[in-house]
């Protein structure tokens, strides 16, 4: 078992050995799975709101995000990154 995996079953007991995060790069999905285990999970859904749309929509030539909407994905990327990374 990977540290990150061993250190997430020791924060959240009630997950069992079988269960494994579902692969996709929805994090708006991706949180209300987590909320099932802890309901903390909850106060980043406004946070998370659009970022995976900004990931999927500008990943591709053609289509660019203003300095704004940019400056915007980063600060929310960083909030939740900060906030998992307190409960690892």
């Amino acid at each position: 078992m990977n540290g990150l995996k061993k250190r997430t079953r020791t924060c959240y007991p009630q997950i069992s050995k079988n269960d494994e995060p579902r692969k996709i790069h929805n994090l708006f999905a991706l949180v209300l799975e987590c909320e099932k285990y802890d309901p903390n999970f909850e106060q980043l859904e406004p946070i998370i709101e659009g970022i995976t749309d900004f990931a999927v929509e500008f990943c591709y030539p053609g289509y660019w995000a203003t300095p704004e909407e940019a400056k915007n994905a980063l600060e929310n990327t960083e909030k939740s990154r900060a906030f998992v990374m307190t409960k690892l």
